[in-house]
């Protein structure tokens, strides 16, 4: 099989001076980024807790080679059924009703358990003036019970 096109390309490229690829970011950014990574990373769940219009659903991840200073993070949940329901599902907590007819869940029986964080690349969408840098980052965007796979998820 024969690439008479690809052939004539080559050769019109391996003509032309080729220019190093240059790494848009500092030696030290690049090593400090090599512990952090996007997909689905193993944590365990903290003490969830009222914020704003809301909950936080704070975690620690408990993978070996994430960095120290990354380790503490949250998820954060409206409460609407697609926002909270995924980081209960998560770690084995069901939604009970109080006396009084009101959606409920023990807090405590969530603490302590190991779940999965999906970590996506997110932009830094802040002004200058509220601090952003406009770099792109992984983020905690959604929790998983434990098992779940890439493959499960599409990624």
């Amino acid at each position: 099989m024969s690439y008479p096109r690809e052939a004539k390309i080559f050769e019109e490229v391996s003509k032309e001076e080729i220019m190093p690829i240059v790494i848009p970011i500092s030696e030290e950014e690049y090593e400090k980024s090599s512990g952090m990574r996007v997909g689905l990373i193993e944590a365990e769940m903290g003490l969830p807790e009222a914020y704003g219009k809301g909950l936080k659903f704070p975690f620690m991840v408990t993978e070996d080679d994430w960095p120290d200073e990354k380790r503490d993070s949250a998820l954060y949940a409206g409460f609407k059924k697609f926002s909270l329901q995924p980081k209960l599902d998560a770690v084995g907590v069901s939604l009970d009703k109080d006396k009084g007819g009101q959606l409920t869940f023990d807090e405590q029986a969530c603490v302590g358990k190991k779940f999965l964080v999906l970590y996506q690349m997110t932009k830094d969408s802040r002004s200058s003036e509220e601090g952003g840098t406009g770099k792109s980052y992984p983020k905690p965007v959604e929790a998983y019970p434990i098992g779940t796979s890439p493959d499960n998820l599409g990624i």
